[in-house]
């Protein structure tokens, strides 16, 4: 019981979405088999030695999930870079589309930085998309 409360906790941080496919597949896999011992169709049908099996598994596949920490930091420096490039005139003399599509980008950014529980692909993909939409700003400067 014990291991299945961990392994529940463990699916829902960045150590169960940055583990590799096959990891996070046997974990799932091994949940609901310790779901079904516990509740469902196999309540009354397994084994103590089934059940013994099943939390040690389950208790090998959370330890061998990837400890990998997911890493902002390009994502913090592009949030940096957008902020500033908000005051140039290569975003305030931009199209409104241009303009509407930085700050979605930008505000999706930010959501995934300040999001505990991040994954390393979804702050990947928006840092790439803010990145796209700063190098995309095409207001020109303003003669003073």
């Amino acid at each position: 019981d014990d291991a299945l409360t961990v392994a529940n906790y463990l699916k829902e941080t960045y150590k169960f979405y940055n583990a590799e496919d096959a990891k996070q597949e046997t974990l799932l896999n091994l949940l609901t088999k310790a779901e079904a011992i516990l509740t469902g169709s196999e309540k009354d049908t397994t084994s103590q030695a089934g059940i013994d099996e099943v939390t040690s598994q389950l208790e090998l596949a959370t330890r061998s999930l990837d400890r990998t920490i997911t890493n902002k930091k390009t994502l913090e420096d592009n949030i940096l870079i957008a902020e500033e490039a908000q005051d140039l005139d290569k975003y305030l003399n931009a199209s409104e589309q241009i303009k509407n599509n930085f700050d979605k980008a930008l505000k999706d950014a930010v959501v995934q930085r300040d999001n505990s529980d991040a994954s390393q692909v979804n702050v990947d993909q928006v840092s790439q998309a803010l990145n796209q939409a700063i190098e995309s700003l095409d207001g020109q400067a303003t003669d003073k």
